[in-house]
């Protein structure tokens, strides 16, 4: 499912929550999935502590669905064991038709204190030795003196397992991503951002003479409706997260407000969310997301496939949801929007 943009191959994402509540049944993630399986070349789930298992339900779409590849965006190797990471992406691997790819990350700050879980003070070491763990794991060697015993090579002697992509921000962890990802998962949504990134993943990938980077991908906050004012609404809650976790080098590239991020990080800590929502302008929206009406959102797009980008995700919120009859009574649903994202920005594109 590869389109034509520009005339650069391009592959899109679709990012997936599994959450949900009584008027927004977690289920329907899976009538989603249906819709995407022939337009999106991924499905990326998040994983998130307050949501639902991202391994059991990435197996369930797996199993309804037949083209897309299913991917974790991301999991994070302190908080879930390497051995259980690698005995669960494994098996998805294997159940079905090696349509699962792995997504790591050093998960944000709000999950973390949420757990009561602090990052590793060697964070880049500590990522590294995890990853490397997860491989041996899954190519059939032992790790501290024990192995898979479900895993064997295929019919040619070799052992096949998912791809493993780095979500990565900062300079450490995109170097990282350079060196050892197969697919780095750049959370931003502006050229300026993602050129930086992409210089630095390239630093990592020079490091240790690989020939290619590893697949680069944009993890963008994508917001389409055709009144601009709706589509700018919905994206406030996800950019309101994204401006607290950024570092402060990037809210000073794009000039954004010191005192109002360190409110809206400040409300978001006491849990005041529309407060800290109300406090996302203009600025940090066209910073840090994809959003406006179906043109504005191609001409972004297509900005990021000119620096690079092999695949463009559309994440959260996609758009303004809408009321639709399901199983018995009226929900709020994305199914609308999702319709139109395929109908006004995938379907303008070639399949190449």
């Amino acid at each position: 499912m590869v389109y034509l943009v520009n005339g650069r191959r391009v592959k899109f994402g679709l990012e997936l929550l599994p959450n949900g509540d009584v008027k927004k049944p977690y289920e329907l993630v899976f009538e989603y999935a249906r819709i995407a399986d022939k337009w999106f070349d991924n499905i990326w789930l998040t994983h998130h502590p307050w949501n639902a298992d991202p391994f059991t339900t990435a197996g369930y779409m797996a199993s309804i669905t037949k083209y897309t590849t299913i991917g974790l965006g991301a999991t994070n190797p302190f908080v879930i064991p390497p051995v259980y990471i690698a005995e669960t992406s494994g098996t998805l691997f294997r159940l079905y038709s090696k349509r699962f790819i792995l997504g790591v990350g050093a998960g944000d700050p709000e999950s973390l204190d949420y757990l009561g879980i602090k990052r590793p003070p060697k964070l880049i070491k500590y990522f590294r030795e995890a990853i490397s763990e997860i491989r041996d794991l899954l190519s059939g060697k032992q790790v501290r003196g024990r192995r898979f015993s479900w895993i064997h090579s295929e019919e040619n002697g070799e052992f096949f397992s998912p791809k493993i992509f780095i979500a990565a921000q900062g300079p450490m962890m995109l170097r990282l991503a350079g060196e050892i990802g197969d697919g780095v998962l750049i959370n931003a949504s502006h050229p300026l951002q993602i050129r930086k990134a992409i210089e630095k993943v390239g630093e990592g990938a020079s490091r240790v003479n690989r020939a290619a980077l590893p697949e680069i991908v944009a993890y963008t906050c994508f917001s389409m409706d055709d009144n601009v004012e709706r589509a700018l609404e919905a994206c406030k809650p996800p950019v309101a997260y994204i401006v607290s976790g950024a570092s402060n080098e990037i809210l000073r590239d794009f000039d954004i407000d010191m005192e109002k991020v360190e409110r809206i990080r400040l409300s978001l800590r006491s849990r005041r969310f529309v407060e800290a929502f109300n406090l996302v302008d203009e600025r940090m929206i066209e910073s840090f997301s994809i959003s406006g009406d179906p043109v504005n959102c191609r001409r972004k797009i297509e900005e990021l496939v000119e620096i690079g980008v092999e695949q463009v995700v559309l994440g959260s919120p996609l758009g303004v949801e809408s009321e639709m009859f399901w199983r018995g009574r009226v929900v709020y649903s994305k199914e609308t929007i999702l319709r139109k994202i395929i109908k006004k920005i995938l379907c303008k594109y070639q399949r190449g």
